[in-house]
């Protein structure tokens, strides 16, 4: 899933889609802590995501639920139906059944409160989606 570059370090593409600034800051914060390395890119909004998402060669995506223009759920299936081998964590403060319902029929392959994105949750997700 990762790129070795030429110092044969592991490349991570990752990318943060949050229209909430401080919230897609600490998330950034977050990861950029635990893995100084990781190539992090973040977008407040649909559009950015459908036109990045190949170019970028993104292999994990944070995304969030509510946006403006398109929401993550029609985003999550629009990406995996293009783009199976990308990670997609759909996240959100609304843990309701319909709404991990509908992530997981769009393609998510995990669909997590953001309350519960602890360092320890972040880091063990990274490892595994990256092969770190």
């Amino acid at each position: 899933m990762c790129e070795d570059n030429a110092e044969t370090h592991k490349i991570c593409k990752i990318m943060i889609v949050e229209d909430n600034t401080v919230f897609r800051t600490c998330l950034h914060d977050a990861l950029r802590e635990q893995f100084p390395n990781l190539d992090i890119v973040a977008f407040a909004d649909g559009e950015a995501v459908l036109e990045n998402v190949k170019a970028l060669a993104t292999n994990l995506i944070f995304m969030d639920i509510r946006l403006p223009g398109h929401n993550g759920i029609e985003l999550t299936r629009l990406i995996k139906q293009n783009h199976a081998e990308i990670h997609v964590i759909v996240m959100t403060f609304h843990d309701q059944l319909e709404y991990r319902e509908l992530a997981l029929k769009s393609g998510a392959d995990q669909f997590v409160r953001k309350d519960a994105l602890n360092n320890a949750y972040l880091a063990g997700l990274v490892r595994s989606v990256c092969n770190l």
